[in-house]
């Protein structure tokens, strides 16, 4: 049996036209990965200019809030002490430590780093009214209890201050 030597004879134009035929395709195909993978670093390029765009105003927003820090804490402040002592429980606090004999013409309470209270009470009796400051004094929810004007006729009238504390005393 005879085998062919290829070495010798040239390959045939058919199969030549083949291999040039696959040889063109890849090309192709290669040139179409490479515009695709160009046009991808492009948006990719766009989208890091974009980001680094968003950072730097987000940096200078940063800066400006760090200048209002004052405002902004004091804002929290507030917030948080109405959140942690509302209107409803300070009033509530008060009125247990009330003698009968007692009653507020006016409560006003200021909402800082403390929960500042200024109170007009009416007593009918001398006695009734010191009672609520001993009460108040004592109290592990009022601190810096200081009595105001008073006036000691047949109903005395007084005012005070008083900072309120909703987990007691620091």
């Amino acid at each position: 049996m005879r085998t062919r030597d290829f070495s010798t004879h040239p390959p045939s134009s058919r199969s030549g036209l083949g291999l040039a035929i696959v040889a063109a395709l890849v090309l192709a195909v290669a040139a179409q990965q490479t515009v695709a993978a160009r046009g991808e670093l492009g948006g990719a390029g766009a989208r890091l200019t974009e980001a680094r765009r968003d950072l730097t105003a987000l940096r200078e927003r940063l800066t400006r809030a760090e200048g209002r820090t004052g405002v902004d804490q004091a804002v929290m402040a507030r917030a948080m002490g109405a959140t942690l002592s509302p209107p409803s429980r300070v009033l509530s606090d008060l009125i247990g430590l009330m003698p009968s004999g007692v009653r507020f013409d006016r409560i006003e309470l200021a909402y800082g780093r403390d929960v500042e209270v200024e109170i007009e009470v009416v007593a009918r009796r001398v006695a009734d009214y010191d009672a609520f400051l001993e009460r108040l004094g004592a109290s592990s929810r009022f601190a810096s209890v200081t009595p105001g004007p008073e006036v000691r006729e047949a109903e005395m009238r007084a005012s005070l201050h008083a900072v309120y504390h909703s987990g007691g005393r620091r």
